[in-house]
């Protein structure tokens, strides 16, 4: 990347601030979805210009995680309010196989099947219940004030009409005026008895409503479940799929977090939809797209490590396969990517390894706690998310602000000790709970870091024992050699006189090695002696 490049990046990220609400005292920024005009508006016109062609049904927003995809489709989710239906898989649980009763049919427990149930489910009651009259999903529904009114005024009517057939209009003015001695008034009579009436349906319809409640509740009409019969939830309901959309005039279906789960025939599907809803449209109205945010990876040779064998049903296992061989089947596996969408919009990130240091020295910028660069860009090396590093710098914060808060604080925290715990924190959560018992890997690593110096200690003190031990035996042979040095020398100089040579000049050897007098104190002579085990052989000329 140019220099220019990099600077318009490094820019990108101080724009980041203005674009930011803040929340509290200690100014916290929302992880949220956060539109940004500079680097989303251009994907929000390409998906716009997307509709403008008629024969692209299936669009793909393509990026990594943190790179801005839920805040472009949900800023094209407002411009297209009335048409969109949104679709997010960030709650299903794959439940474990094992835990499944043996009752529940095994085609419904597939990835791919339990995926389909949880779309039907999210499209089906993203409807309004009265505009669904017809589906079989008989779900409760706000009540119409309105709509209960005017039944019970017309059960009123109906109930006034018959006491003038039946004859008790008469027989209860009768009573009236015979027991309470009042003049018989027709008029006021009607209007009781109309109130009772209305009275009495509005009574009826409360009570009514409560049992329907009831029975819904416990019988579970509007359950989506797979019959045996069937192979997937697809299949099974997609007369109130199209039923959903002919009522409720929705084009856009956007899915999200549907790259989770790796499962790739996920799309094979969608795509068979889409076709299949598309298909009986005389383009009369607006073809039904689907929209996809996902990872690029979902389609990567990594991602694929199983495939349904040829011709098996939806609900059939999958299957291992081997590694991809040869160009052919590489291929293959990078066309996957391009084959079930009509169009490809990548989002390219604004943050990088390169600029994440930046952006969390920005992040902490309106903060009184800092952090030294050189650990904002270490941990930029490895953290790019922008989600991620907005919650590590609130985390840090927070916590920066709390273990420092209060009269006689005995430990104050370095800002970067901090800063490096809600790394920590962020990153293995599971890790970070388990501190607190001393289990985790941290822990761990500290109990072995405490090991290893425990036992590096012992080797520097033994090996400093032997070292003062060779050094006072150094010394006491030295001294020896010393002594004994001079005792020869004595004895040498003795037995000159002997021979009548005294003052006069001579030469030792030793092992054929020519030696002067100071010689014979030295330990390296003594050592040479003890080493040669030879009695006499200091030869004096």
């Amino acid at each position: 990347m140019s220099v220019g490049k990099m600077e318009e990046r490094r820019g990108d990220v101080d724009t980041i601030e203005q674009d930011d609400e803040f929340i509290g005292e200690w100014e916290l920024r929302p992880l949220t979805p956060r539109y940004q005009e500079s680097h989303h508006s251009p994907y929000v016109e390409a998906l716009n210009d997307c509709l403008k062609n008629t024969n692209i049904h299936n669009i793909a927003l393509s990026g990594g995680y943190g790179v801005g995809k839920s805040s472009i489709l949900s800023r094209f989710a407002d411009e297209h309010e009335g048409d969109v239906v949104q679709v997010s898989l960030l709650t299903l649980t794959l439940v474990d196989k094992s835990q499944i009763d043996d009752s529940v049919p095994k085609q419904s427990t597939t990835k791919t099947n339990l995926i389909q149930q949880e779309i039907v489910k999210q499209l089906l009651y993203s409807a309004e219940p009265k505009d669904m009259p017809q589906s079989r999903f008989r779900r409760i529904g706000k009540p119409s004030r309105l709509r209960e009114a005017i039944i019970a005024a017309y059960c009123g009517v109906v109930f006034l009409g018959i006491m003038f057939i039946t004859g008790w209009f008469g027989k209860i003015g009768s009573a009236v005026s015979s027991t309470f001695k009042i003049d018989w008034n027709p008029v006021a009579n009607m209007m009781v008895l109309l109130l009772v009436g209305v009275v009495s349906a509005l009574v009826l319809i409360e009570l009514s409503r409560g049992r329907v409640h009831l029975r819904q509740l416990s019988a579970g009409p509007a359950t989506v479940t797979l019959d045996e019969e069937s192979v997937s939830f697809f299949d099974q309901y997609l007369d109130e799929i199209v039923y959903f959309f002919e009522r409720s005039r929705r084009t856009l279906v956007i899915f999200e977090d549907l790259d989770r789960f790796d499962d790739f025939h996920i799309f094979e599907t969608l795509r068979a939809l889409n076709l299949l809803l598309n298909s009986p449209r005389k383009r009369l109205r607006k073809p039904i797209r689907f929209i996809y945010a996902l990872k690029d990876s979902v389609f990567d040779e990594a991602s694929l490590p199983k495939a349904k064998p040829s011709g098996a049903k939806e609900g059939t296992e999958a299957k291992n396969i081997p590694e991809a061989e040869g160009t052919e089947k590489a291929e293959s596996i990078r066309a996957n990517r391009t084959k079930f969408f009509d169009i490809v919009i990548p989002v390219v990130p604004f943050i990088s390894h390169t600029t994440a240091g930046s952006l969390i020295l920005k992040l902490l910028e309106r903060s009184e706690s800092r952090v030294s660069p050189w650990i904002a860009d270490v941990a930029g090396r490895y953290v790019t998310d922008m989600r991620l590093l907005k919650n590590v710098c609130n985390e840090f914060i927070v916590f920066h602000d709390r273990l420092n808060a209060g009269d006689g604080v005995d430990v104050k925290y370095e800002a970067d000790q901090i800063f490096a715990m809600m790394l920590y924190k962020n990153t293995r959560i599971r890790q970070f709970e388990l501190m607190k018992t001393g289990e985790s890997d941290m822990d761990g690593l500290y109990v072995d870091y405490r090991r290893l110096v425990s036992r590096n200690i012992s080797v520097l003190q033994q090996e400093n024992r032997e070292l003062v031990q060779q050094q006072t035996d150094l010394t006491l042979t030295s001294k020896r050699s010393e002594k004994h040095g001079a005792a020869l020398r004595t004895f040498v100089e003795t037995a000159m006189k002997s021979l009548n040579a005294a003052g006069k000049s001579y030469s030792m050897k030793f092992l054929n090695k020519s030696l002067s007098p100071a010689d014979l104190g030295k330990q390296s002579f003594w050592a040479s002696i003890a080493a040669s085990g030879v009695q006499d052989f200091l030869t004096v000329t």
